[in-house]
């Protein structure tokens, strides 16, 4: 956030205190999200255990590399769309005034 912030001011944009304020609300419901992702798997696998279905570690591995590969999709790809229909929208203008 703090990257993206002062890449945008050295492009020529400005700076806003509301883009700060939400980094601590990003990384609060980042840290909520995978403490319940976590315990989610936890009991999951733990339920398995009590029903004497053994899952081998290497599964386990497989499944929460899976999952935070997944958690990571899910932040990156918004984000990823609406970066490139910004720099459309900055094309599209600098056109515009060639």
């Amino acid at each position: 956030m703090v990257f993206t912030t002062f890449l945008g001011m050295a492009q020529g944009g400005s700076a806003s205190w509301s883009a700060f304020g939400r980094i601590p609300v990003s990384i609060l419901t980042g840290i909520g999200v995978g403490a319940l992702t976590g315990l989610f798997l936890s009991a999951l696998f733990e339920s398995c255990y009590r029903r004497r279905q053994m899952i081998r570690n290497s599964t386990k591995t497989i499944v929460i590399l899976g999952t935070a590969f997944l958690l990571v999709s899910l932040v990156t790809a918004p984000l990823g769309a609406m970066g490139m229909e910004a720099s459309y929208q900055k094309l599209l203008a600098r056109q515009e005034s060639l």
